[in-house]
């Protein structure tokens, strides 16, 4: 089976493939899974998180949209080593439209009394109603708490070193909950002690998105917390409540709101808005990185002191240039914060992975999904990696390497495993996943233009989850250390 690697690269630099571990030379794409394999099964694959010592993958799938299961399944799926075989963790719950919302690591420096600590948790969320779901250390269990209608798509965390208090955020909509690590977390019960009040409800800001002012992302920067709302980014004012209301906090002699608006993209319309937030590093700083769900989309860089911000990437041009047609609507990245990937130089880069309609002639031959006569979408897997400020380069995964189209690339995890890395823990293999139900419970693959209908049959949403595995050629080091833009990017925002 042939398979090849599309790599453009909207820089000067060149794309160097230099091997620097026992596992696949770049561009050789495998299957690790598809759905149907080891009895599991998904129609997306959302979400990966690296956890436990040693590490093993955790996966965030769900059954969205399954025709033969419409209500859908949340689950969470494991891995332990290159050679094993993926296997179910835990089935979250089953409801209207069930699947998971989110998944992350926490690592937790505090405890609810400011005790210090090391010690991390898993978290998990469901769209049946605005649950979350966490891993106890102790016993290994999943316990759930439930804020009430809505759902849960973002996870962050934050050190307030003016309460003296440390915080996970559970956001989505209605907003924004926290809670707590307990002092004493003993097996049967969950380790976090959470508020049931919302600290901001972001259903009624400012805002044009159709998905309702959902929390979608956090990010800390120099000792501030951001999350994504709409097309907005909101900045948490750190210190006491003291007397004031949930979604408050005191400022001097007056009650002020805890969140405040911090900048606006300029962008309008789409479901989400600002995809992805992100902490980098730039020009000696950390910054904030983040991307859009909306036709014309782009990835923007923000200063978090003075809100300054400039277009790193102008998603929408640059995919056109590609397809030699419009790329139409677009989500990019999926998931909070776009995953950290450390080349053979060492370099830290970001992953863009992302779903793009085509409703577009397209030059190349493009495999596309057809949801229905008006909507054409790109059924290939894709995604962008960011090697150094306002450097992307876009990585192709072909098409032979699953049985359906990929449609999108939800989310990529560097491998933990020192087998699939090199003696640095460096340049290690890319585990990828997607699909995207697109709130269709058929899908259409169109592997020959033009694509037409009749005589396409559509076949029913179900075991379309799917998770690949490879490794990316990038830029050589003479040529990363020749740009003045590139510089080291470490784990902030990623505790």
């Amino acid at each position: 089976m042939k398979k090849l690697l599309l790599a453009t690269v909207f820089s000067l630099a060149s794309i160097a493939a230099s091997a620097q571990c026992d596992c696949p030379p770049p561009g050789d794409w495998r299957k690790s899974w598809v759905s149907g394999e080891n009895d599991l099964s998904a129609t997306e694959v959302r979400q990966f998180v690296v956890y436990g010592d040693p590490p093993s993958i955790y996966i965030a799938v769900g059954g969205w949209k399954d025709q033969t299961n419409p209500k859908g399944t949340a689950q969470i799926f494991r891995l332990d080593s290159p050679d094993g075989r993926w296997v179910r963790e835990v089935e979250l719950n089953s409801g209207a439209g069930t699947t998971t919302g989110g998944l992350a690591r926490i690592d937790w420096e505090r405890t609810k009394d400011y005790q210090p600590v090391h010690v991390s948790t898993l978290v998990a969320a469901t769209w049946s109603g605005a649950n979350a779901y966490v891993k106890n250390p102790s016993d290994g269990k999943w316990y759930k708490t439930s804020f009430g209608d809505g759902q849960v798509r973002a996870f962050g965390v934050h050190d307030d070193k003016v309460a003296l208090e440390e915080w996970v955020f559970a956001g989505g909509k209605p907003g924004i909950f926290r809670g707590q690590l307990k002092d004493a977390r003993p097996a049967g019960e969950t380790p976090v002690l959470w508020d049931a009040q919302v600290e901001l409800n972001s259903v009624n800001l400012p805002g044009s998105c159709s998905g309702g002012g959902r929390v979608m992302g956090f990010a800390e920067a120099r000792g501030k917390e951001f999350a994504a709302i709409c097309w907005d980014i909101y900045v948490r004012r750190d210190g006491l409540k003291s007397g004031c209301q949930a979604d408050q906090v005191r400022l001097g002699d007056t009650c002020e709101p805890r969140w405040k608006r911090f900048w606006s993209s300029g962008l309008s319309g789409g479901e989400s808005g600002l995809r992805g937030l992100t902490t980098v590093s730039f020009e000696g700083k950390q910054w904030l990185l983040a991307g859009s769900e909306i036709a014309a989309a782009k990835i923007f860089r923000v200063d978090p002191d003075t809100a300054d911000s400039v277009v790193e990437l102008n998603v929408d041009q640059s995919l056109d240039n590609v397809f030699g047609a419009n790329s139409g609507y677009k989500i990019i990245p999926y998931n909070s914060p776009a995953p950290l990937w450390y080349g053979p130089d060492g370099i830290g880069r970001r992953i863009f992975g992302f779903e793009s309609w085509l409703p577009g002639q397209p030059t190349a031959d493009f495999s596309r999904k057809l949801v229905n006569e008006s909507q054409l979408m790109l059924g290939e897997g894709m995604f962008f990696v960011r090697n150094a400020p306002g450097s992307f380069q876009l990585v192709h995964i072909p098409r032979s390497v699953t049985p359906q189209p990929m449609t999108a690339i939800r989310d990529c995890v560097a491998s933990p495993f020192p087998g699939e890395c090199n003696a640095q823990g460096q340049d290690c293999v890319l585990y990828c996943g997607g699909f995207d139900a697109n709130k269709s419970v058929t899908q259409t693959p169109c592997y020959a233009a033009p694509c037409t209908v009749p005589p396409l049959e559509a076949v029913p949403t179900h075991n379309t989850g799917f998770i690949v595995k490879g490794r990316i050629a990038v830029p050589n080091s003479a040529t990363a250390a020749a740009d003045k833009a590139l510089v080291p990017e470490g784990t902030e925002g990623e505790r």
